[in-house]
């Protein structure tokens, strides 16, 4: 891209943002009361604090996430129970928001947990009829509460799949003779194969045949790692401007997700952790079509009340409130100098560390990674300011010899070259194989140092690759008059960007002759697979790749949704559970990867009954 067109979309984009209403860039939060009947999420005194903290960063909706769920059994269990404290706790959190200016939708019944096919019978009718009750009480007590603005669906629709309407009619309807109150349902994009238009068209569907009143998309930035603007497939923001032109923006809010991108399977690392503020802003960019931004889950990412918060949710606050203007600011270093040079692969092209970009968590073709071997330092001049955070957007992939850093080192200056160390700090986890990006930062919150330069060095000691995009930091001030609005993105991400190769090494100048393989519950690629899902409710999918040329994608599709990357010599097997999608029928798996000037490709078609 030329510098002027760059320049010209870029001005367009201030024009846009210039021409939004006066409004916080985000203006809701989901709220979590906890996992069972046992233990509440947010203690009585949390709330209260919970609610001011939601009205200081000008959040003014709040979303209880489920107010009921099994407490055990499965599809055809009885076993509904509110959740702890609940439904007379309810009185109290209406109250704590109302004192500071918040309206709540309530959650129902989460019921995906315990039946992954919650849209048919026996769970249908099972939670209709636990629905109809848990409405009388809420209604009794809060249904005539001035801070109680309406309605949520727990359970998700995934893309607004045409089968699940019947579902969520049902609980439509429930609702709708009790009060005409706003219903809202979140669904999502994790997994998304189909086109901005198809998604809308499915969108509109299913809010004209279920009656719902918003459609709270995730992002998925976070759970899917969904194309921002990195250059592959349809963004974010296509998604949301195809679906509002459908729906109409009134009817469409915009989930966004405020954790770092990784395989959600432990909650405790990388995966969940509270994300870039840099990345959080090319998300609420991309979300400019949505009427409402809210936001899962700020008391985890975007907090300092529950004490369950992730360690970097206090970081992303402050950055949060710097970044539009609610307090303290980002503070963009005017220049950086690596102490420890870019290999040759991996270069810094200009400008990778300041840009206000982080590169995309799911490829190493992303040119926006910078890679040094080992142990990496840099040194980023600024504007004198008085550090509280500071941080770097870095990588983990340990298949590719990419690892995150065991600690940061962060010292300080006047502007010349004599630093005083302010402090080392280790990564709060243990790197596991599903981490992938993270925002390694000092883990307390600094004060009283004003700095002119920053030195931070990243330790990785084991060797391995330091990848890093973005460095961040956070300094103390108080708020500005001005009204915030997530900035466009300075440059504005270009999808024309060279890419990277895929791997820390560069491949021979000989690959060995490629293979390739695909096996989907035993049977070998291509073929056809049957299943009794009554027996049998998941199957292994298993796939090898060997040879070829290492910077080429292999991946793993399937028709209703997901997608998995296969590095050079992968091999590997994880399991598929079809009973979301046992009424598409069947699920298509097809392996695809290009040698050279040929792509090459594997089919296994799944047919299953119920």
């Amino acid at each position: 891209m030329s510098t002027l067109t760059q320049a010209l979309k870029f001005l367009v984009l201030l024009v846009a943002f210039a021409a939004e209403a006066e409004a916080a860039p985000l203006d809701g939060a989901f709220m979590f009361l906890g996992h069972d009947d046992t233990t509440p999420s947010l203690s009585a005194a949390e709330i209260d604090a919970y609610f001011a903290e939601l009205q200081s960063i000008q959040m003014s909706t709040a979303i209880i996430a489920s107010t009921r769920k099994r407490g055990s059994g499965g599809c055809d269990s009885t076993d509904f129970r509110w959740i702890a404290g609940l439904p007379d706790r309810l009185t109290s959190i209406m109250n704590a928001a109302q004192a500071h200016g918040v309206q709540v939708y309530i959650g129902t019944v989460l019921s995906l947990e315990s039946c992954p096919t919650f849209w048919v019978e026996p769970n249908l009718s099972l939670v209709a009829n636990d629905t109809t009750k848990a409405v009388e009480h809420i209604q009794a007590i809060v249904g005539a509460h001035p801070a109680f603005a309406g309605y949520y669906i727990s359970d998700e629709p995934g893309l607004c799949y045409a089968t699940m309407i019947p579902y969520y009619k049902k609980i439509v309807d429930i609702i709708r003779a009790k009060t005409p109150k706003p219903i809202v349902v979140s669904p999502y994009l994790v997994g998304v194969t189909q086109q901005p238009a198809e998604i809308a068209a499915m969108a509109k569907a299913f809010l004209d045949q279920t009656g719902v009143t918003i459609e709270a998309w995730q992002d998925s930035v976070g759970a899917g790692a969904v194309n921002v603007d990195w250059g592959r497939g349809p963004r974010v923001e296509d998604y949301y401007a195809a679906i509002g032109d459908a729906i109409g923006a009134d009817h469409l809010w915009a989930d966004v997700e405020l954790f770092s991108h990784g395989k959600l399977v432990y909650f405790d690392g990388a995966p969940y952790s509270p994300a870039s503020v840099h990345r959080l802003n090319q998300q609420l960019y991309a979300a400019r079509s949505a009427s409402k931004r809210v936001a899962w889950l700020p008391q985890f990412h975007l907090g300092t009340v529950d004490q369950h918060r992730f360690p970097g949710s206090g970081r992303l606050l402050d950055a949060y409130r710097g970044l539009y203007s609610l307090g303290g600011k980002v503070v963009k270093p005017t220049s950086y100098q690596f102490l420890t040079q870019p290999d040759a692969t991996y270069p810094d092209a200009g400008g990778e560390l300041n840009d206000t970009l982080t590169a995309d968590p799911t490829s190493l073709q992303d040119s926006r990674w910078v890679g040094i071997k080992g142990n990496a330092a840099v040194v980023a001049r600024i504007e004198p300011s008085e550090l509280s955070w500071v941080g770097v957007h870095v990588y983990n992939d340990a298949g590719a010899g990419i690892q995150t850093p065991d600690s940061i080192t962060i010292s300080c200056s006047d502007g010349g070259d004599a630093f005083s160390l302010l402090g080392t700090w280790q990564r709060p986890f243990a790197v596991r194989e599903h981490d992938r990006e993270y925002l390694i930062a000092n883990t307390a919150r600094m004060s009283g140092v004003i700095c002119g330069a920053v030195k931070i060095e990243l330790a990785n000691p084991s060797g391995a690759w330091t990848f890093l995009s973005e460095i961040e930091i956070v300094a103390a001030g108080s708020a500005s008059a001005a009204s915030p609005n997530p900035a466009a993105p300075t440059p504005t991400p270009d999808p024309a960007a060279p890419a990277n190769p895929t791997t820390p090494d560069p491949a021979p100048a000989n690959p060995a002759p490629p293979t390739m393989a695909l096996n989907v519950g035993g049977v070998q690629a291509p073929g056809t697979l049957t299943r009794s899902m009554a027996y049998e409710t998941v199957f292994n999918v298993c796939y090898s790749r060997s040879g070829g040329d290492p910077s080429n994608v292999c991946r793993v599709l399937n028709d209703v949704g997901g997608s998995w990357d296969i590095p050079d010599g992968g091999n590997a097997c994880f399991e598929f559970d079809p009973k979301p999608h046992m009424a598409r029928g069947s699920i298509t798996f097809t392996y695809t990867c290009s040698f050279g000037a040929s792509a090459q490709s594997l089919n296994v078609n799944v047919n299953y009954t119920p």
